[in-house]
């Protein structure tokens, strides 16, 4: 019986930390998102500049 405030409390805590953290997860996203975009924007400067390298 003392083991039945965990089921209550449990999902209250997951959709509390869920809330918490989404906005963080987005930004942490955004700035994942921005890293490959700048990353692909100098490899495909790279690669036109030195047509005799290939890409691996």
């Amino acid at each position: 019986m003392k083991y039945l405030w965990i089921f209550a409390v449990a999902p209250m805590l997951v959709l509390s930390t869920e809330a918490t953290l989404k906005p963080i997860k987005t930004n942490v996203d955004g700035m994942l998102t921005r890293g490959l975009q700048a990353l692909t924007v100098t490899w495909q400067s790279f690669t036109s500049q030195n047509p005799s390298r290939r890409p691996l």
